[in-house]
């Protein structure tokens, strides 16, 4: 009998292999002419669906500073067989690592940056271990879209370490920014105005606040922190200098 127009029928089988929690599995699939879409398996999909979300907790996992061997037992069902396979768990260690490297090395000339913000952050790189230092570097364009540059591991906050950080993105291609924010570190002031001349220089809102916060009674420290923001977001510089001479006053 004749096939209904659309429904397609069978031409033989076609081989492939397919990506899976398990590895790479063989498999054949039935080839089907006389469709107006090409036939796509459920199944295979299905299959690799999964895969792929245990693929992106590995990778989460990996993130948060787990070794191959902590994630080989996490991913173990009740009869302790492995639902991703160790050659799978290496290889998104192994792809984990090539994202990083592409990301540290990557051309930053395609970015027209307008502020540049700087920061020490600490970070638990591994679980119950104590948080290490990560300088991290963030960039605004002049379209106003949120790019991060650069970070580096370990680093401390000296006018030596911060500067060889600076003119690695100087060597990618990063342009001077109008405006560069940092805190009051001293060493991070120094590289600033050695690696950016041409470049505005501002201490950052937030951790100024945090500093004032800390000298400021309590209670009268809402209404101060509404002065110093009004003063610090004037509309010119001679009504910010009035308002801060204010607030020093009172």
């Amino acid at each position: 009998m004749a096939p209904s127009p659309g429904q397609g029928y069978r031409n033989g089988v076609r081989s492939g292999r397919l990506k899976t929690a398990e590895g790479f599995v063989e498999y054949s699939a039935p080839q089907v002419a006389g469709r107006n879409e090409p036939f796509r398996s459920e199944i295979r999909e299905h299959l690799k669906g999964r895969t792929e979300a245990l693929e992106d907790l590995a990778v989460e996992l990996l993130a948060r500073g787990l070794s191959v061997r902590d994630i080989e037992d996490a991913f173990r069902d009740e009869t302790r067989r492995l639902i991703l396979s160790k050659t799978a768990v290496s290889e998104i260690g192994e792809r984990l690592w090539a994202d990083y490297q592409e990301f540290a090395t990557r051309d930053l000339g395609e970015y027209e940056i307008a502020y540049l913000f700087v920061d020490g952050i600490a970070e638990r790189i591994r679980p119950g271990q104590k948080r290490e230092p990560v300088l991290a570097a963030w960039g605004f364009t002049a379209s106003g879209a949120k790019v991060l540059l650069h970070l580096m591991a370990g680093s401390k906050e000296d006018a030596e370490t911060v500067s060889a950080f600076f003119q690695d993105m100087r060597g990618r291609g990063l342009g001077d920014p109008l405006l560069v924010v940092c805190d009051g570190a001293a060493g991070i002031i120094k590289a600033i105005e050695t690696c950016f001349p041409c470049s505005e220089r501002q201490r950052c809102l937030a951790h100024r606040m945090r500093n004032l916060a800390a000298k400021v009674p309590e209670d009268r420290w809402p209404e101060f922190k509404a002065r110093a923001t009004a003063a610090y977001q004037a509309r010119s510089r001679a009504i910010a200098r009035d308002l801060a001479a204010g607030l020093v006053k009172d």
